[in-house]
């Protein structure tokens, strides 16, 4: 850039006289991370641009409005390298990410999943009653809001006063009051990603 200036070719007699201006090349980004990712939620996002100039000024857009950054979601500069990490990655973060350094772009998809529902605890899965008495049968989620359905031999079940599906927090419950003959057979707590099989076996109480 220093070079740019007026130039004079001076012979005495005569004279040139001449302009030289120089211009930057345009800023190109020469290398990035995949255009789309796929993440769970929780997981650490990093998304990045390698420029052919350490200098060039890049702005960074989610959804077409220019991201600011914070302690979540930082914007980064190391050398050519230019980066957005999210440190901790929510359902929110979703989206399309644009790296814009005016003479050259790139843009990234990232498609954000919440992880399987896993059966951390349940009830033991061979269960003995007699009749009337109650019966609990239980299972514990990785997450509160997912959705369980219960099936009693195969047939999905819909509750009623007598068995109670039950859902507290991250429990999965249910409470027949008072054990009949009829209640005996295989039940299934089933959250799609995983599921826990019980035996209950009723027995007639005998005076």
């Amino acid at each position: 850039m220093e070079d740019r200036g007026t130039y004079v070719c001076d012979s005495v007699d005569d004279s040139a006289k001449f302009e030289v201006t120089v211009y930057e090349p345009p800023v190109k980004i020469v290398n990035c991370s995949p255009a789309v990712k796929s993440v769970l939620t929780g997981d650490e996002v990093v998304l990045s641009c390698e420029l052919s100039r350490p200098e060039a000024v890049v702005r960074w857009y989610k959804d077409g409005v220019e991201m600011k950054g914070s302690k979540r979601s930082m914007l980064e500069v190391d050398g050519v390298s230019r980066r957005v990490t999210i440190r901790t990655a929510a359902m929110e973060d979703r989206g399309t990410y644009v790296c814009d350094a005016v003479d050259d772009s790139v843009k990234f998809e990232l498609t954000i999943s919440k992880p399987p529902v896993k059966i951390v605890n349940c009830s033991p899965a061979v269960k003995s009653v007699l009749t009337g008495d109650e019966v609990v049968l239980s299972c514990e989620l990785s997450r509160p809001e997912a959705v369980v359905r219960w099936y009693k031999d195969g047939v999905e079940m819909k509750g009623s006063k007598r068995s109670m599906l039950e859902v507290d927090g991250v429990s999965r419950r249910v409470t027949i009051r008072s054990a009949a003959m009829e209640d005996g057979g295989t039940y299934v707590c089933d959250a799609v990603d995983d599921s826990a099989k019980f035996e209950l076996t009723v027995s007639a109480f005998l005076l």
